[in-house]
């Protein structure tokens, strides 16, 4: 059985690309808001999905990418 139903599936994913918010604000309320997260769908995950999804040239963000900024010279993100 799914940890999330498809319902809740669709409002994380509409929420996140589609609703009127700083995209800042919604990848917060994917990540952290009970009424858009989804179990077993972390940070990364919500970071990473925006960054596949959006139309607003906002690069992907997850782990692997934050560790190559901090070695080519950009610190923590």
């Amino acid at each position: 059985m799914s940890a999330n139903t498809l319902n809740s599936v669709k409002k994380l994913i509409i929420h996140l690309i589609y609703d009127e918010n700083d995209y800042i604000r919604r990848i917060y309320d994917c990540c952290k808001n009970p009424e858009y997260k989804l179990k077993h769908f972390g940070d990364a995950c919500c970071t990473e999905l925006y960054g596949i999804l959006n139309n607003d040239n906002i690069p992907i963000r997850n782990g692997r990418i934050e560790k190559s900024l901090e070695w080519i010279g950009f610190g923590r993100v």
